[in-house]
């Protein structure tokens, strides 16, 4: 500035210090998820450019690094496969200023749970389990839903969770229920004791004709499937011997040649628990007589004869009724009969009665003498 006045001149110079360095910038913190990405802010200086430095280069580098006032600050972060969250610095000066931004990156999600395994009894039960988690949910899917269920099917962290197993009737099983987190799991292990075992049938005796056949019947059991054997595979032989429950247990009865009857068993086994059927087969058909001779004088008489079989009954015929004749002609093991013999006025004469039983037969002859 120049001052004048008549000959002289005066000049005054006026000098102004500059304004402080300012810089900031529109957020201060920024967050980024674990799987990384890239974000950016607004920077305002009043130095009319502004530069950046990263504290944390490995992870947080720096896509724009310098600009102008009003210009973006930018930056890409990498993905994070720690489960730990980290946090890094973003230093931007203009001129002798500078501010910060600081990033925190969230780390890789994580779950645990309070057991690992649940082994629960037969009747059923139910466990408690606490979910542990870096994320904002976890939920929980239960490999079995028809005897496995958790509730709630969802949680925050710290979150308990009630893992419940219906009764078993059957075999020993095992299950899981899954917690997820993001993409973090954690599996919870469930194995259930087997019920008791069981195993019925539908006949536990059965009978067989002495020339043999095939019968069956029905076998229930909570063990799933069960096997047979035979105790007399010489003559009792399974045609089924094993199935699941519902199925029939199958055998062939070989024809008894002896007179005498005879019993086997079949044994059903279900797991540990086991059953019989008790077969029973008839004897070939045996008839006897307390006598197998008669003679008579030519009169007129009769003969007692005890008739012993192992059929329910038998039965008897005369070979000629018009002198023979046999009281009663059907009777049970022991009865008498009697047989009546008329008398004779001609020569001497032979007849029969003959006992059958089933396809046993006995006879017995007669001899009457001449008349007079």
């Amino acid at each position: 500035m120049t001052f004048t006045s008549g000959g002289l001149v005066s000049r005054l110079t006026v000098s102004q210090a500059a304004a402080p360095a300012l810089v900031s910038l529109a957020e201060a913190t920024k967050s980024a998820a674990y799987g990384g990405g890239s974000d950016g802010t607004v920077v305002t200086t009043n130095q009319g450019s502004w530069t950046a430095t990263s504290s944390a280069t490995a992870w947080l580098s720096l896509t724009t690094a310098s600009g102008v006032s009003g210009s973006e600050v930018r930056w890409s972060v990498a993905a994070n496969t720690s489960t730990t969250a980290r946090t890094g610095t973003i230093t931007v000066r203009g001129g002798t200023a500078s501010t910060t931004i600081r990033v925190t990156q969230a780390g890789g999600p994580t779950v645990t749970t309070s057991v690992a395994t649940y082994s629960s009894p037969y009747g059923g039960g139910a466990s408690n389990v606490t979910v542990t988690t870096n994320q904002p949910v976890w939920e929980a899917v239960s490999s079995n839903p028809s005897w496995i269920t958790v509730s709630p099917a969802s949680g925050p962290t710290g979150g308990r969770a009630v893992v419940t197993v219906a009764a078993n009737t059957g075999p020993a099983r095992s299950g899981t229920v899954v917690f997820t987190a993001a993409t973090a799991t954690r599996t919870v292990t469930v194995n259930q004791a087997a019920a008791p075992a069981l195993v019925s049938v539908g006949l536990a005796t059965a009978t067989a004709a002495y020339g043999g056949g095939a019968d069956s019947t029905v076998v229930t059991t909570n063990q799933g499937s069960w096997t047979a054997t035979s105790s007399a595979t010489a003559w009792l032989s399974l045609t089924t011997a094993s199935g699941v429950s519902g199925a029939e247990v199958r055998w062939s009865v070989a024809a008894n040649t002896s007179t005498t009857a005879r019993t086997g068993t079949i044994t059903v086994r279900g797991g540990t628990a086991s059953t019989t059927i008790r077969v029973t087969q008839a004897g070939a058909p045996s008839l006897t007589t307390s006598i197998t001779t008669y003679t008579r004088a030519n009169t007129a008489g009769s003969v007692n004869v005890t008739v012993t079989t192992n059929q329910p009954e038998w039965q008897a015929v005369a070979s000629d009724t018009s002198w023979l004749n046999v009281t009663p002609s059907i009777g049970p093991t022991g009865r008498i009969a009697s047989i009546q013999v008329a008398s004779n006025t001609g020569p001497a004469r032979t007849g029969t009665v003959t006992f059958t039983a089933g396809t046993a037969t006995r006879t017995v002859s007669i001899t009457q003498s001449a008349g007079r």
